[in-house]
């Protein structure tokens, strides 16, 4: 059985193709308008209509609460489904397409009023499908035209609450067990998890980017999707806070 979603605010193909990259989720394509999305163990279709991602499917015996985060990520928005009463509010982006609908359904909505004993003329059928999408968008409070989604970062940058000598925060770090890597462009990596392969097999402990300037510990970049879990790495290295 299929689902159908659709996402909650626009986002293009390009910038689904980054924020899958960033967040280590494989896409490939199928054709020219599918991209299968694969994570957990769990693959998600997207379709794409003039390089926008317009909706999603679960084509397969997948988990469908998986699908949809799936899907989320991609896009870094919320999605619907097809069974949610809000999907008809977000199905149409801006008022051209309401009315491209709106005169797509014009036959089945005369047909439906004839059945139920009253008469339509065709722009009557128009004027009361653009209504009904109308009064739905307003029920779920969606704009006139779907906003933006918001990119993806790739890090989010700390910094410590008070200074820490870089003598002190390898020393910090080695009591912590938590391993470094030297860049040759003076930034340091530091991670509960190995670093190189010297070290041992990598694994998904968050790693985290330190700045030194001066001597001093400056600041840390720690990737986005790592940045709720990265705190006990940044306090172990300077044993304070950071903001």
């Amino acid at each position: 059985m299929t689902t159908y979603y659709i996402p909650k605010r626009r986002c293009t193909l390009e910038q689904a193709q980054k924020n899958s990259e960033i967040r280590g989720i494989k896409v490939s394509t199928g054709d020219a308008s599918q991209f299968w999305c694969e994570h957990f163990g769990c693959k998600a279709s997207i379709s794409v209509e003039g390089g926008w991602v317009r909706g999603g499917s679960n084509r397969g015996a997948y988990d469908d609460d998986t699908v949809k985060f799936i899907l989320s990520l991609v896009t870094n928005c919320d999605w619907v489904d097809e069974h949610d009463d809000a999907f008809h509010a977000y199905l149409n982006w801006n008022a051209k397409e309401r009315l491209e609908s709106a005169e797509e359904a014009t036959e089945d909505i005369i047909k439906n009023a004839e059945m139920e004993g009253y008469v339509l003329t065709e722009q009557e059928a128009v004027n009361d499908e653009l209504h009904y999408e109308l009064s739905e968008r307003m029920r779920f409070d969606v704009d006139d035209m779907l906003p933006l989604a918001v990119p993806v970062k790739e890090f989010e940058l700390y910094a410590p609450t008070k200074p820490c000598r870089l003598e002190e925060a390898l020393e910090n770090a080695e009591q912590a067990g938590v391993f470094t890597d030297f860049h040759r462009s003076g930034k340091i990596d530091f991670s509960f998890g190995p670093l190189t392969d010297e070290q041992g097999p990598v694994t998904s402990e968050p790693v985290i980017t330190a700045v030194v300037e001066g001597g001093f510990i400056k600041d840390a970049a720690v990737y986005e999707w790592a940045a709720l879990c990265s705190d006990k790495t940044l306090q172990a290295i300077t044993k304070c806070e950071w903001y």
